[in-house]
């Protein structure tokens, strides 16, 4: 039974129902951020970290806003960044939010969009299924990379001003109020990430795929208009452009089938990858099954293209799954030297999630495009699309969840072994799980605590060994150090046990030092926790304690959270 004409509490039920669809799963994703952001500076952000020494400075230009990340220039974002920062709310964790809050006002456009698109043609059970389908994709797990950093904010802000830009060009505006409103997203868009030049087609497209009111003329020179902007956008955005030097070539492949794997795994990799594999197989099919429904909606609406209103409702979902496709074709040609299994990085589904979402409206407006005798086929293919993605979410779910849980682990492990980064630097756990350069994080991390942005603060040698020392003596009751042995050549394995500290929390991680004759103890390596286990291990070399013995080995255990230290029980005799 189709909706036209609703009493205000009919209208009241499906606004609630838009807003619970929106806030549901928004609500589980905060609470997921809230558990698993660790809050602390990740790969790319620390170039954040001179960004905000030059605005502490007063030195901040326009070219450190244009300066380029990768491919991309996130002006827009830096704008957002350094606002948290001027009000002293910039951490990690401050920017997954403020991507969460951005995704938010994304699910209510999209809403709004599928309520001005279903109303008129479908049931209130597929429109309220569309609004919960529609809030579960947006806010999956399966985006785990950019949940749980912050500084990929850029890709939630494309996704706004897309959505924003979309329900404008599908608003009763004057033209030039429209034109304005449209020209600010897509401006934003192309300074938030490199695909986001892409609005500029497919906005000013759905003018042209939507009943016009105005005069020819008119709609005339403000396309014009429209196009010098964007070729102005667009040549400001690669002016003085360097392609990165690590990147591939463009199209750097000579093998027709690793562009089709790379275009449809990045398309069905949200709903298709259900583990941590690099297996393509079934990815390729569901992106290939989205691409045939997708194919197939525009055969149809292409075969009543003279219905002005079936043509006005498909515009926006046109746009948006266009937007996807072409993301695709984008990510392909400069990354395809990398391999089709590049394509199933998390950090692209935040653009892929979009093509199933519009796919939902096209296929109920598909049912008007195949207008037969036989209906039976049409009145059921909403219900095997909303089965086919539902179960494809729910079996993708575990991994994305899963992903976060691992990000969280060794990013937590990195967090605390940063903290020692002055008086015990783990260089491999950090460049694997801070930074990837060692040498730089040296230099840029004393900068970041000396702007107060890293929680807890460096801890230096001296300010360790006071902790140690100003422990008491009775304070053992973090665990025990319980065995210590030599492994391989010079290779030495120790282990012990860990409990809750007065903290009611396990420790963060063990700190090690070798004690000799004097009574003077030398931190060398820290140990971690085994995960949902009450025992920690590690192995280290020889070489990093002095062979002028002989040494005991005792332990410590570090509590981040109040910046404390607790003596374990027992020591070990190094052989």
């Amino acid at each position: 039974m189709s909706i036209t004409n609703l009493t205000p509490k009919g209208l009241w039920v499906f606004g609630s129902s838009a807003l619970l669809a929106t806030l549901l799963p928004g609500a589980i994703m905060l609470g997921l951020i809230a558990h698993y952001g660790v809050n602390v500076p990740f790969w790319d952000e620390w170039s954040l970290i001179s960004f905000f020494q030059k605005a502490h400075d007063h030195a901040l230009t326009f070219r450190d806003f244009l300066i380029q990340n990768n491919e991309h220039r996130i002006v827009f974002s830096k704008l957002i960044f350094l606002t948290l920062y001027r009000f002293g709310l910039w951490t990690p964790r401050a920017a997954m939010f403020s991507s969460l809050f951005l995704v938010v006002f994304t699910c209510v456009g999209l809403q709004w969009l599928l309520w001005q698109t279903l109303r008129g043609s479908a049931s209130r059970t597929l429109i309220n299924g569309s609004f919960f389908l529609t809030g579960l994709l947006l806010f999956s797990p399966c985006q785990f990379e950019n949940w749980l950093w912050g500084y990929q904010l850029p890709c939630f802000l494309l996704n706004f001003t897309l959505i924003g830009g979309v329900v404008v060009m599908c608003l009763r505006l004057p033209l030039a109020v429209q034109f304005l409103l449209a020209a600010t997203c897509a401006i934003i868009a192309t300074f938030s990430a490199g695909n986001g030049m892409l609005l500029w087609p497919l906005l000013w497209s759905i003018n042209f795929l939507r009943p016009k009111n105005k005069t020819r003329l008119e709609f005339f020179i403000w396309s014009g208009a429209w196009l010098l902007l964007a070729v102005c956008a667009v040549g400001f955005y690669f002016y003085d452009y360097r392609k990165p030097t690590w990147h591939p070539p463009l199209a750097a492949s000579h093998k027709f089938f690793d562009y089709v794997s790379y275009l449809l795994t990045f398309l069905g990799s949200a709903l298709g990858r259900h583990g941590d594999t690099a297996s393509l197989a079934s990815v390729i099919a569901v992106g290939a099954i989205l691409v045939a429904i997708f194919a197939l909606s525009l055969i149809a609406l292409g075969r009543r293209w003279n219905h002005d209103m079936l043509r006005a409702r498909a515009a926006p979902w046109i746009a948006i799954a266009g937007f996807a496709l072409l993301s695709a074709c984008m990510a392909c040609i400069t990354r395809i030297g990398f391999g089709p299994t590049q394509a199933l990085s998390s950090r692209y589904t935040t653009f892929s999630l979009l093509f199933p979402i519009s796919l939902i409206p096209l296929a109920t407006l598909l049912g008007k495009g195949l207008a037969t005798k036989n209906r039976f086929p049409i009145n059921y293919l909403n219900l095997v699309l909303f089965t086919v993605i539902v179960v494809l979410f729910a079996t993708s779910l575990p991994y994305g969840t899963k992903m976060m849980r691992s990000a969280f682990q060794a990013r937590a492990m990195g967090h605390t072994a940063l903290t020692f980064l002055k008086s015990v630097p783990q260089k491999h756990l950090l460049e694997t799980t801070v930074h990837p350069n060692l040498a730089y994080l040296t230099i840029v991390a004393p900068r970041a605590d000396a702007l107060h942005l890293l929680h807890p603060p460096l801890i230096a040698p001296n300010t360790l060994k006071q902790l140690m020392d100003s422990t008491p003596v009775t304070d053992t009751g973090c665990g025990t150090v319980d065995k210590l042995e030599e492994s391989a050549e010079n290779l030495y394995a120790i282990s012990g046990r860990t409990t809750t500290c007065d903290s009611q929390r396990s420790p963060d991680c063990i700190i090690l030092c070798y004690v000799g004759r004097q009574a003077q103890r030398t931190p060398f390596t820290l140990a971690f926790p085994v995960a949902a286990h009450s025992e920690w291990n590690v192995s280290f070399l020889g070489t990093l304690i002095p062979r002028t013995g002989p040494y005991e080995i005792e332990g410590w255990a570090f509590d981040k959270s109040r910046v404390r230290v607790h003596k374990l029980v027992g020591r070990c005799l190094l052989p």
